[in-house]
Protein backbone atom coordinates (compact mmCIF):
# COMPACT_ATOMS: atom_id res chain seq x y z
CA UNK A 1 0.00 0.00 0.00
CA UNK A 2 1.68 3.07 -0.53
CA UNK A 3 2.08 6.16 1.84
CA UNK A 4 -0.53 8.53 2.17
CA UNK A 5 0.04 11.47 0.38
CA UNK A 6 -0.50 14.91 2.39
CA UNK A 7 -2.38 17.35 0.49
CA UNK A 8 -0.04 20.56 0.93
CA UNK A 9 -2.95 22.86 -0.28
CA UNK A 10 -5.72 21.62 2.55
CA UNK A 11 -3.05 21.53 5.08
CA UNK A 12 -2.02 25.32 4.05
CA UNK A 13 -6.12 26.42 4.70
CA UNK A 14 -6.17 24.92 7.90
CA UNK A 15 -3.52 26.28 8.92
CA UNK A 16 -4.51 29.34 7.87
CA UNK A 17 -7.89 28.92 9.23
CA UNK A 18 -6.55 28.29 12.75
CA UNK A 19 -4.48 31.26 12.50
CA UNK A 20 -7.43 33.43 11.66
CA UNK A 21 -9.46 31.90 14.60
CA UNK A 22 -6.74 32.75 16.83
CA UNK A 23 -6.90 36.08 15.16
CA UNK A 24 -10.37 36.75 15.39
CA UNK A 25 -10.69 35.65 19.07
CA UNK A 26 -8.30 38.21 19.94
CA UNK A 27 -10.27 40.88 17.86
CA UNK A 28 -13.23 39.95 19.28
CA UNK A 29 -11.94 39.84 22.69
CA UNK A 30 -10.56 43.65 21.81
CA UNK A 31 -14.14 44.89 19.70
CA UNK A 32 -17.03 42.70 21.72
CA UNK A 33 -19.65 41.59 19.90
CA UNK A 34 -21.79 44.70 19.39
CA UNK A 35 -22.05 45.89 15.90
CA UNK A 36 -19.67 43.35 14.97
CA UNK A 37 -18.97 43.20 11.16
CA UNK A 38 -17.43 40.68 9.09
CA UNK A 39 -16.07 43.50 6.45
CA UNK A 40 -14.44 46.00 9.66
CA UNK A 41 -13.00 42.15 11.24
CA UNK A 42 -11.66 41.35 7.79
CA UNK A 43 -10.32 44.84 7.57
CA UNK A 44 -8.46 44.75 10.64
CA UNK A 45 -6.75 41.21 10.04
CA UNK A 46 -5.75 42.27 6.33
CA UNK A 47 -7.77 39.81 4.74
CA UNK A 48 -11.00 40.13 2.45
CA UNK A 49 -14.81 39.61 3.88
CA UNK A 50 -14.61 36.70 1.07
CA UNK A 51 -12.05 35.09 2.94
CA UNK A 52 -13.42 35.27 6.09
CA UNK A 53 -16.51 33.76 4.63
CA UNK A 54 -14.66 30.67 2.84
CA UNK A 55 -13.14 29.99 5.93
CA UNK A 56 -15.90 30.46 8.14
CA UNK A 57 -19.00 29.96 6.28
CA UNK A 58 -21.17 33.15 7.65
CA UNK A 59 -20.73 35.56 10.18
CA UNK A 60 -22.72 33.49 13.20
CA UNK A 61 -20.50 30.82 12.35
CA UNK A 62 -17.75 32.27 13.13
CA UNK A 63 -18.80 33.66 16.53
CA UNK A 64 -19.78 30.35 17.45
CA UNK A 65 -16.65 29.44 16.99
CA UNK A 66 -14.81 32.34 18.35
CA UNK A 67 -16.88 31.68 21.40
CA UNK A 68 -16.30 27.71 21.65
CA UNK A 69 -12.88 29.02 21.51
CA UNK A 70 -13.02 31.08 24.25
CA UNK A 71 -14.61 28.76 26.62
CA UNK A 72 -12.28 25.95 25.50
CA UNK A 73 -9.51 28.03 26.88
CA UNK A 74 -10.87 29.03 29.81
CA UNK A 75 -10.98 25.32 30.55
CA UNK A 76 -7.75 24.53 29.34
CA UNK A 77 -6.36 27.24 31.47
CA UNK A 78 -8.32 26.00 34.65
CA UNK A 79 -6.63 22.61 34.12
CA UNK A 80 -3.49 23.81 34.06
CA UNK A 81 -3.10 26.00 36.31
CA UNK A 82 -1.39 24.31 39.67
CA UNK A 83 -2.42 27.04 41.90
CA UNK A 84 -6.55 26.13 41.16
CA UNK A 85 -5.69 22.40 40.80
CA UNK A 86 -3.89 21.77 44.12
CA UNK A 87 -6.86 23.77 45.94
CA UNK A 88 -7.33 21.74 49.11
CA UNK A 89 -10.46 23.42 49.79
CA UNK A 90 -13.20 25.27 48.06
CA UNK A 91 -12.18 28.69 49.73
CA UNK A 92 -8.94 28.02 48.02
CA UNK A 93 -10.29 26.83 43.97
CA UNK A 94 -12.53 30.56 44.64
CA UNK A 95 -9.74 32.39 45.52
CA UNK A 96 -8.08 30.74 42.66
CA UNK A 97 -10.44 31.51 40.51
CA UNK A 98 -11.04 34.79 40.70
CA UNK A 99 -6.83 35.35 40.31
CA UNK A 100 -7.45 33.24 36.90
CA UNK A 101 -9.95 35.87 35.84
CA UNK A 102 -8.94 38.96 37.03
CA UNK A 103 -6.54 40.03 35.25
CA UNK A 104 -6.70 42.42 31.66
CA UNK A 105 -6.89 39.71 29.04
CA UNK A 106 -9.65 37.42 31.97
CA UNK A 107 -12.29 40.69 32.26
CA UNK A 108 -12.77 41.55 28.31
CA UNK A 109 -12.78 37.72 27.85
CA UNK A 110 -15.62 37.12 30.98
CA UNK A 111 -17.25 40.36 29.19
CA UNK A 112 -17.50 38.30 25.62
CA UNK A 113 -18.65 35.16 27.25
CA UNK A 114 -21.23 36.96 28.84
CA UNK A 115 -22.78 38.94 26.37
CA UNK A 116 -22.68 35.78 24.16
CA UNK A 117 -24.65 33.73 27.43
CA UNK A 118 -26.77 36.91 26.79
CA UNK A 119 -27.35 37.01 23.15
CA UNK A 120 -30.75 35.53 21.65
CA UNK A 121 -29.72 34.63 18.12
CA UNK A 122 -27.67 31.83 16.02
CA UNK A 123 -24.86 33.27 17.46
CA UNK A 124 -24.40 31.23 20.56
CA UNK A 125 -24.50 27.46 19.78
CA UNK A 126 -27.22 25.27 21.45
CA UNK A 127 -26.86 24.62 25.27
CA UNK A 128 -23.40 27.44 25.36
CA UNK A 129 -25.12 29.13 28.42
CA UNK A 130 -25.73 25.33 30.17
CA UNK A 131 -22.18 24.51 29.19
CA UNK A 132 -20.31 27.51 30.69
CA UNK A 133 -22.11 27.40 33.53
CA UNK A 134 -21.65 22.90 33.96
CA UNK A 135 -17.68 24.12 33.03
CA UNK A 136 -17.38 25.27 36.97
CA UNK A 137 -20.14 23.79 38.97
CA UNK A 138 -18.50 20.30 38.84
CA UNK A 139 -14.93 21.65 40.13
CA UNK A 140 -16.88 23.35 42.56
CA UNK A 141 -19.27 20.28 43.67
CA UNK A 142 -16.34 18.36 43.97
CA UNK A 143 -14.57 20.63 46.16
CA UNK A 144 -17.00 20.69 47.88
CA UNK A 145 -18.02 17.12 48.65
CA UNK A 146 -13.88 16.62 49.57
CA UNK A 147 -14.74 19.37 52.48
CA UNK A 148 -17.74 17.46 53.28
CA UNK A 149 -20.94 19.35 52.86
CA UNK A 150 -23.60 17.39 53.01
CA UNK A 151 -24.49 15.75 49.63
CA UNK A 152 -28.03 17.84 50.01
CA UNK A 153 -26.42 21.49 50.04
CA UNK A 154 -23.45 20.44 47.28
CA UNK A 155 -25.35 21.37 44.32
CA UNK A 156 -27.31 24.52 46.40
CA UNK A 157 -23.92 26.09 47.50
CA UNK A 158 -21.68 25.48 44.34
CA UNK A 159 -24.48 27.93 41.95
CA UNK A 160 -24.41 30.24 45.26
CA UNK A 161 -20.50 30.42 44.89
CA UNK A 162 -20.46 30.53 40.71
CA UNK A 163 -23.25 33.38 41.11
CA UNK A 164 -20.70 34.81 43.63
CA UNK A 165 -17.95 34.74 41.18
CA UNK A 166 -19.84 35.57 37.93
CA UNK A 167 -21.82 38.71 39.45
CA UNK A 168 -18.53 39.81 41.61
CA UNK A 169 -16.66 39.76 38.19
CA UNK A 170 -19.02 41.28 36.43
CA UNK A 171 -19.59 44.73 39.03
CA UNK A 172 -15.88 44.75 39.06
CA UNK A 173 -15.68 45.16 35.26
CA UNK A 174 -18.82 47.54 34.93
CA UNK A 175 -18.42 49.18 38.33
CA UNK A 176 -14.71 49.73 37.81
CA UNK A 177 -13.64 49.27 41.34
CA UNK A 178 -11.70 45.99 41.32
CA UNK A 179 -10.35 46.55 44.77
CA UNK A 180 -14.20 46.63 46.44
CA UNK A 181 -15.46 43.93 44.28
CA UNK A 182 -12.51 41.85 45.03
CA UNK A 183 -13.10 42.61 48.99
CA UNK A 184 -16.23 41.44 48.69
CA UNK A 185 -15.77 38.75 46.51
CA UNK A 186 -12.82 37.45 49.74
CA UNK A 187 -15.47 38.57 52.38
CA UNK A 188 -18.23 35.96 51.27
CA UNK A 189 -15.99 33.07 50.77
CA UNK A 190 -14.34 33.26 53.84
CA UNK A 191 -18.43 33.15 55.34
CA UNK A 192 -19.62 30.93 53.36
CA UNK A 193 -17.10 28.83 52.96
CA UNK A 194 -14.65 28.87 55.94
CA UNK A 195 -11.28 26.97 56.38
CA UNK A 196 -7.91 26.40 54.76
Amino acid sequence: MPPTRVDGRSLRYRQRRTELLGELTDYLVEEGLRDFSLRRAAGALGVTHASLLRHFGSKDELVAEVIGTLRANLVARLEADDEFQAAQSTRQLLLSAWRLLDNPRGRKEFLLLFAAIGEVSPVVPDGFAKAVVQDWLATIEQSLVRDGVPSGEVPLLATAALSLIRGLQLDAVAGNDRERSYRAYVLAVDRLFPGA
